[in-house]
């Protein structure tokens, strides 16, 4: 698979645990980033990248706090312009997806969450 394939993968996989552990799914716009922003828990690095994207003009989906998965530590998020529509899947913590090995733990999440009906926003 091409990079880019395997970060969306890793996203995804980020949300599917998040939800499964009954994480808030959050969309920060300006209009609600000080309130949002400082209850999630992810590095000062992500949450910097979060308050720059906002500050663009940019909508940010995240869930709320950092998700663990065997070679992968970190945070998924949604970079949305709500001009154009175009957007990035980002993933936190390093690994950008290339380091992670499939165990029985992902595929479990990933069969018992639906991706596009189970997490709950």
């Amino acid at each position: 698979m091409q990079d880019g394939v395997h970060d969306i993968w890793l996203f995804e996989i980020t949300l599917a645990l998040a939800n499964a552990e009954g994480q808030k799914i959050y969309t920060i716009t300006q209009q609600n980033m000080d309130t949002i922003l400082p209850m999630i828990q992810a590095s000062s690095l992500t949450k910097g990248d979060i308050q720059s994207a906002v500050n663009a003009g940019k909508t940010v989906t995240v869930h709320e706090r950092e998700v663990s998965i065997p070679g992968w530590h970190g945070t998924g998020y949604i970079v949305i312009d709500p001009v154009t529509g175009d957007g990035a899947y980002l993933i936190s913590g390093g690994g950008n997806g290339r380091v992670l090995q499939v165990d029985t733990m992902l595929l479990d999440i990933q069969s018992n969450v639906n991706l596009n009906e189970g997490i709950k926003f």
